[in-house]
């Protein structure tokens, strides 16, 4: 019997809260998980998994080549008002974009249960934003409701 090649996944956002933890079950279930951010996480072994990347600046969709899945978490929490549709909204449309025409098979992305048309926070209201053109995308999206722990 033919053994089967491992799922190569890029999680964005992999140093981050959630990032982390999804890059560390696909690590503990036998993918090879692929670091997209600003810094690699203290658990990446191999530095050629690392990629760097900014949201907000341009992605080079050569990146996802030989990719089978991508997990996009990044979201910067730090942007003053003015900037999340320039550098969270934009920015997450752009890497699924380039994830798409590089023929990455599966696309996710991370959004939030607070994410609504008339959402109150600036948030909700990005991550609303960002679903619609993910969903024109075919990407598959996730809301969780809750997210804690240590």
């Amino acid at each position: 019997m033919e053994k089967m090649k491992p799922v190569k996944c890029v999680v964005t956002g992999a140093s981050g809260f959630v990032g982390s933890r999804i890059a560390d079950c696909l690590r503990n279930k036998g993918f090879v998980v692929y670091e997209m951010g600003r810094r690699k996480s203290d658990k990446l072994a191999d530095e050629k998994r690392f990629i760097p990347f900014e949201l907000g600046k341009p992605v080079d969709a050569a990146v996802f080549r030989g990719k089978d899945t991508l997990i996009h978490c990044a979201y910067d929490f730090k942007l003053a008002k003015e900037n999340v549709q320039r550098i969270n909204v934009a920015g997450s449309i752009g890497i699924l974009r380039a994830a798409k025409a590089s023929g990455v098979k599966k696309i996710i992305f991370i959004s939030s249960f607070a994410a609504f048309k008339d959402a109150k926070s600036v948030y909700g209201r990005a991550k609303f934003a960002i679903e619609q053109e993910a969903a024109k995308l075919g990407v598959i999206i996730v809301k969780p409701s809750m997210i804690f722990g240590k």
